[in-house]
């Protein structure tokens, strides 16, 4: 779309001009190259196919659909991104974040696991993926799914991580390439500084329906709430001996047909906790938000895989600031004279005759922010449904400041 609107406005310009007009030349101005790699299989026998006029042709001389031309719903999408370059991309972004604020790591996050403490030991400038997988309608009316493939990094804070496709089609080629960042390691370069960083996975966290894809099972449910954000062993300890007894007593309660694997995997969840962090640091949330991100992206029922990694090459070749965590402030000031005090203002008066300071240099606001954390008031507009109380705190002068603070 956005390079047929080029084309249109190029054309009423006055002639030769150098306005871009493809997805190439966009990037070439800015010195980037496209960071992914378009293959299309046909659905029938998963052969790459050829393309010829525009039109895709399976080579395939045994498939059913042999020299046909392919329609759409013949046709498998397959997009992937170097990870190497966004890899680069996300740590220019975030480089204060991966030598610092141990302070915004929660007790028993990932890093905190045995697993993660095993992998990373001797190791210098180690980069760790936590890898999500999942599915998503995109067209309705063609059964057009997306099965994206994410990863956040586990060594950044947590407040910054149809048709189902043929498994090893869909990851073929992202695990070649996380294979050879993790025996070979990469070069990237941050602020004209060259880093020489390995790669290593952690875990695969994906809903029930996709993990039975993904391990050639039959899909089961199940419901799995325990050791959420454990605050410590002995909590993980009790868990585990809560898990074990519900396990062999639950068929006395109910029926003995709900003793199937997924009442078993309970039985292992509080050793995943000790191998991985707590459950709450695990969660696919955050990724089903990026789901619902990256399907508005594309227009149609053409090349969807391709446009939206289309507009993820532009979002990161956009200049962005270095993340940076921000000292406690207060934000949002509201005047004394504002209508919203009036139903406490008979309080608030009484409250500021007896502090005994000069009215005119006390200021008031409605909301604290602590690095990623933002605290309201009730007089905040936007507070949804969340509760706030009154607090206070020493700034970097040791001056008590009044905040806000969450319930």
């Amino acid at each position: 779309m956005i390079c047929f609107v080029t084309y249109i406005i190029k054309s009423i310009l006055p002639t030769p001009n150098k306005l871009p007009t493809t997805f190439r030349q966009i990037l070439k101005i800015f010195g980037k190259s496209p960071t992914f790699v378009t293959k299309f299989y046909c659905n029938s026998c998963l052969t790459l196919t050829t393309k010829q006029n525009g039109q895709h042709y399976c080579t395939n001389s045994t498939c059913s659909l042999a020299d046909l031309q392919l329609s759409k719903r013949q046709l498998t999408e397959v997009v992937t991104l170097n990870i190497r370059e966004k890899l680069q991309s996300v740590v220019r972004r975030n480089l204060s974040l991966f030598s610092s604020h141990e302070e915004l790591f929660p007790a028993f996050d990932i890093p905190s696991g045995a697993r993660y403490q095993s992998t990373t030991k001797n190791v210098v400038h180690l980069i760790t993926l936590h890898i999500h997988a999942d599915g998503a309608p995109l067209v309705r009316s063609t059964k057009s799914a997306i099965w994206p493939c994410f990863s956040s990094i586990v060594e950044l804070p947590p407040p910054v991580s149809c048709i189902k496709p043929d498994v090893y089609l869909f990851l073929e080629d992202i695990i070649e390439q996380l294979t050879d960042l993790s025996e070979n390691g990469t070069t990237i370069f941050v602020n004209c500084l060259e880093f020489k960083i390995y790669v290593k996975t952690q875990l695969l966290v994906s809903d029930l329906p996709a993990k039975s894809l993904f391990m050639k099972t039959i899909n089961f449910n199940g419901f799995v709430k325990i050791v959420h954000w454990p605050k410590s062993i002995e909590e993980i300890r009790l868990a585990d001996k809560l898990t074990h007894y519900y396990c062999q007593t639950s068929s006395k309660v109910r029926d003995p047909r709900i003793e199937l694997y997924s009442l078993h995997v309970h039985l292992h969840l509080p050793s995943q906790v000790l191998n991985h962090g707590g459950v709450a640091f695990t969660s696919a949330f955050c990724f089903d938000s990026a789901i619902r991100s990256i399907k508005s992206k594309p227009h149609g029922t053409k090349n969807l895989g391709s446009q939206i990694t289309y507009w993820c090459d532009i979002d990161t070749i956009i200049p962005s600031k270095e993340c940076e965590v921000s000292s406690p402030s207060l934000v949002s000031e509201i005047k004394l004279d504002n209508d919203l005090l009036n139903a406490y203002r008979g309080i608030l008066a009484k409250q500021l005759n007896g502090l005994k300071q000069d009215i005119n240099i006390i200021k008031l606001y409605v909301r604290f922010k602590d690095k990623f954390l933002t605290y309201h008031s009730f007089l905040y507009s936007k507070r949804f449904t969340c509760n706030s109380y009154l607090i206070s705190y020493n700034d970097n002068h040791q001056q008590i400041q009044c905040a806000i603070k969450q319930a």
